[in-house]
């Protein structure tokens, strides 16, 4: 979801962000003071299960709009580095750029291996290793067992994406 940033001035009048928790808080100013109201962020929304909160009539994640109150910086991503999308205390968001923040993912379930990167080649009786590297599938190797193919995957994929890669 690419969407022009909120005013980090008016944001942080109306929303505190609690690093430690992960949770928002709407701020009201009425005649008997400030009161504060914890944000019920929804998952409602196109194919996503990352919280969301409506600003202004528009709708952020609530991961970009913690990363921008923290840092004063519009994140083009921010990666769940426990791949927990409802998971948003600090310590557990981190920017990241396409790449990375796709490599971050976890083993697709309808394959036949395993392990990420890994599959059955029925025309050759070996199990095969691919990375996805700039959007293009990249052929690792050929491999008798299962294990094999996993773990050159595993070195592949900490060689380009670094703590952004995810070996399960």
């Amino acid at each position: 979801m690419r969407r022009k940033p909120p005013s980090l001035s008016r944001l942080r009048k109306e929303i505190r962000y609690d690093p430690a928790s992960g949770k928002f808080y709407r701020t009201y100013r009425r005649k008997s003071g400030i009161i504060e109201k914890e944000i019920c962020a929804k998952t409602e929304g196109y194919k996503t299960e990352y919280l969301q909160i409506g600003f202004e009539n528009i709708v952020y994640y609530a991961h970009q709009i913690a990363w921008f109150l923290m840092t004063s910086k519009w994140p083009d991503y921010v990666d769940h580095v426990a791949l927990h999308k409802h998971n948003n205390r600090w310590e557990n968001l981190r920017e990241a750029n396409a790449a990375q923040n796709g490599q971050n993912t976890p083993r697709r379930k309808n394959k036949t291996s395993q392990y990420k990167g890994v599959y059955w080649n029925k025309e050759l009786h070996k199990w095969s290793a691919q990375i996805c590297i700039n959007k293009v599938n990249t052929h690792i190797g050929h491999y008798h067992s299962e294990i094999e193919a996993h773990e050159a995957y595993v070195a592949k994929a900490k060689k380009h994406f670094g703590e952004f890669a995810r070996a399960a």
